[in-house]
């Protein structure tokens, strides 16, 4: 499913109404940025982006981009959101 940038803070509420009504934290996780960023908080939803796993190839390396190759873990308590990210390299 290709989903647009403006859609991207609507379609959970769009595609799963029974479930956005229980829930009450909602993120948007995406990959393949070379870097850690936290987009916003829109409608409801924090859309972050994870850095890649991936190795720095010709392509990258020619235009200077780097990466940090860490995979994010989250912790989430059930009552004060997010307590900890932790960086696993």
């Amino acid at each position: 499913n290709n989903i647009g940038k403006n859609e991207q803070d609507l379609w959970l509420q769009d595609e799963f109404r029974h479930e956005w009504a229980d829930c009450t934290y909602a993120e948007v996780h995406t990959g393949h940025l070379h870097q850690e960023i936290l987009f916003s908080e829109k409608g409801g939803i924090t859309k972050r982006t994870n850095p890649t796993l991936k190795i720095i190839d010709k392509y990258e390396h020619d235009h200077a981009w780097s990466s940090k190759k860490v995979v994010l873990a989250y912790l989430w308590h059930k009552e004060s959101n997010l307590r900890e990210i932790f960086y696993l390299k």
